[in-house]
């Protein structure tokens, strides 16, 4: 599963849960703001759905129909979210609410008026990009003047809710203000940003608006779960006032199972999460855990409340997090938990397991406690690895395949000289018959017999460490020598096809850190790539260029261009796909490999025709100094 379908669809799974239990909410005790929020995160999980397929789609007629519908949950979320701040916050211009949602049911219906949808007037095809480790798709075409109106409904729709924000701030409702007004207007316009810049091309990123409005849902959320308590809280103050002991005994008992209530819906909305999750006390001692907690760390929920939360943290890092806690507790932000770090958990058997962790601050009666979402991430470590064993098993093989067909070349480097040690031998001999013997001779012949024996070592020692299987080693080393090493393997079949090789190598630039065999491999895939491409071409125009150089940003640039045919247009989008090829003998594996290998090394690898004819590959590697 690739992370783009985690993500998005964890994301539809939150806002699907939080919508059920709101839903459940509303049913027992009917509330507006309830239904709202649960309309809300309903169509957010659909807008997530729809964004997801759009990702994964290089049909440009699936884009066309895709970005039509997905307008329908886009306008059930605005209505929602004006009705929720009319019904919840009780403030806002009611006619610049109506505006709003006006122009937002506006663009609906013209979105299905006219062809081939609102946000595009036509749709000429997709573009490729990477994002989370994959490819994914973007439409192509020419943008629709009708998006301005679009833009407007966003616009209005901030203005709506800035206004709404302004009004809670003068009647001094401050928390409100920040978590309803501040927050949603922050991502609603952070949204818009996105959206306008992703449809004019300015931005590489998928539509991520599901994403954005998760976070308009969990601020609604938030404040729905801290307002019950709150309300719940006054109304028992404002009663045991107003009454008698009889009935301010009553009023309080019925508060107080409010507040249960509230804080029972709390526990629903933890229990359902996907994470283990525990809330800490000021003092470090565990409050709450839910039922995930138990299958991560081992523990029944009951031998882990009243304890240190250091019961979950191996030995060796108490101290330091007892530190960390201190810190946190002093500003408490939402954040993750370690970033750059690892982390890691301790079971009941005392083992450990890898996690992630994010941090969010709780605020009650009591004092400040933080929420901690902890994510087992052995699975995925696991997944990792496998995916890194079998990359290496697969660039072996390709290897091996690839020195295969290399071996008439290796034949030819391996004959040489010891067609020259035969050949000195002979003669030595020829020598040291004679009398007297010519010893001055002999010496120099033996001298040449030790070089061309290094010579014919150096060949099978190369051809040994490309046969190797064994763990990727990234190390510090020189580029222009491991490029001129590879060349060295196949210089008998560069003259065969009379192919020249200039390199152009810019010396700053040498040195990167990475896996001396696994970069040759790929050199030699391009390499070989580009003579296959010229064999066609005559002898005096077979020139191979191979050249280095800094791109700026810590990386090193490698390129390498022919002068054969180029590569079809309708080779580019799908030339890294593994099994793709356009030769007839070819098992269309060595491009893939090259890019696996590449990215293995946090680089990238990409194609371009010339200009002038023929074709050229680009890869980065890290820079050894970085």
């Amino acid at each position: 599963m690739s992370w783009t379908t985690i993500v998005w669809s964890m994301g539809a799974s939150a806002c699907l849960t939080l919508s059920a239990v709101h839903l459940v909410i509303g049913l027992r005790r009917p509330a507006a703001a309830n239904f709202l929020v649960f309309a809300t995160g309903l169509a957010v999980a659909a807008l997530a759905a729809f964004e997801l397929i759009l990702m994964k789609s290089p049909v440009p007629e699936e884009h066309a129909w895709l970005l039509r519908w997905a307008h329908i949950p886009i306008a059930a979320i605005v209505v929602s979210l004006v009705l929720f701040v009319w019904s919840h916050v009780w403030s806002g211009r009611r006619w610049l609410g109506w505006l709003a949602i006006g122009f937002r049911l506006a663009c609906l219906a013209l979105n299905f008026l006219v062809e081939p949808n609102f946000t595009y007037s036509q749709i000429t095809g997709v573009r490729p990009i990477r994002f989370l480790g994959e490819t994914v798709y973007l439409p192509v075409g020419v943008v629709s003047v009708r998006g301005l109106m679009g833009l407007a409904a966003s616009l209005l729709l901030v203005a709506f809710l800035a206004d709404a924000t302004r009004a809670a701030w003068r009647r001094r409702e401050r928390r409100p203000t920040a978590i309803v007004g501040a927050s949603i207007t922050l991502f609603v316009v952070l949204l818009t940003v996105m959206n306008v810049l992703t449809i004019r091309g300015l931005l590489d990123l998928p539509f991520m608006i599901s994403l954005s409005f998760l976070g308009v849902v969990a601020a609604m959320e938030y404040e729905l779960g801290i307002e019950v308590i709150r309300a719940s809280q006054l109304e028992l103050e404002v009663q045991a006032s107003a009454a008698g002991l009889v009935n301010s005994r009553r009023h309080a008992i019925r508060a107080t199972r409010a507040a249960e209530q509230a804080e029972e819906r709390f526990r629903l909305v933890v229990e359902a999460s996907p994470s283990a999750m525990v809330m800490v006390d000021g003092e470090g001692r565990i409050a709450l855990v839910n039922t995930q907690t138990e299958a991560v760390f081992g523990y029944r929920r009951e031998e882990l409340l009243g304890r240190s939360v250091e019961t979950l943290i191996p030995e060796r890092f108490h101290s330091r997090h007892l530190f960390d806690r201190k810190a946190y507790l002093g500003a408490p932000t939402s954040r993750a938990m370690g970033a750059g770090r690892e982390l890691f958990g301790r079971r009941k058997d005392g083992r450990e397991v890898p996690v992630e962790v994010g941090l969010n601050p709780i605020h009650s009666q009591e004092g400040v406690f933080a929420l901690a979402s902890i994510i087992d991430i052995s699975e995925r470590q696991r997944a990792e690895q496998e995916l890194n064993r079998q990359r290496s098993e697969l660039a072996h093989l390709s290897r091996v395949t690839m020195l295969g067909e290399l071996s008439g070349s290796l034949a030819h480097e391996l004959n040489q000289p010891l067609s020259a040690i035969l050949t000195n031998a002979q003669a030595a001999r020829r020598f040291l018959a004679r009398s007297p013997a010519n010893l001055d001779e002999v010496s120099q012949i033996l001298g040449d017999i030790v070089e061309q024996d290094k010579r014919a070592g150096e060949v099978i020692r190369r051809l040994r460490l490309l046969l190797t299987k064994g763990q990727v080693h990234p190390q510090p080393l020189d580029l222009d020598d491991a490029i001129l090493e590879a060349l060295r393997l196949v210089r008998s079949d560069l003259l065969d096809q009379g192919v020249v090789v200039n390199t152009d190598f810019t010396p700053a630039a040498s040195s990167v850190r990475g896996d001396r065999i696994q970069i040759q491999q790929v050199v030699l895939n391009l390499v070989r790539n580009g003579c296959d491409a010229m064999a066609g071409l005559e002898r005096s125009r077979r020139l191979l260029t191979i050249s280095t150089a800094g791109d700026g940003a810590g990386f090193v640039q490698v390129s390498v261009s022919d002068h054969g045919t180029g590569i079809p247009a309708d080779h580019l989008p799908r030339l890294f796909e593994p099994f793709f090829t356009s030769k007839p003998e070819g098992m269309g594996l060595g491009l893939a490999v090259c890019r696996s290998i590449v990215e293995a090394h946090s680089g990238r690898l990409w194609a371009e025709n010339l200009p002038a004819g023929g074709a050229r590959f680009h890869f980065t590697l890290p820079a050894a100094e970085s």
